[in-house]
């Protein structure tokens, strides 16, 4: 992939994952649910057009945040409903 489009894709996700990271800071299990599924998609589709060593890394990189990322949403408790 060119390496100006793979630095935006990679950047986007980055941002998803801060963003994930405000969602588990708020408690906010379904959002950072929601938010999850879309990055992971997102590492899903970079993944195959990664050429070389470093975008590779990179991607497998951006996998592995996602992962601790879903840790950490697993540990968060779901809202409580109200009848």
């Amino acid at each position: 992939m060119e390496p100006d489009k793979f630095r935006e894709s990679r950047q986007a996700i980055n941002r998803q994952c801060e963003n994930i990271n405000l969602l588990i800071d708020q408690k906010d299990r379904e959002t950072s649910q929601v938010c999850y599924q879309e990055a992971y998609t997102q590492v899903d589709i970079l993944r195959p057009q990664a050429e070389g060593e470093i975008q590779e890394r990179s991607v497998k990189n951006l996998g592995l945040k996602l992962k601790a990322l879903s840790i950490s949403i697993e540990k968060l408790k779901p809202k409580k409903k109200t009848s």
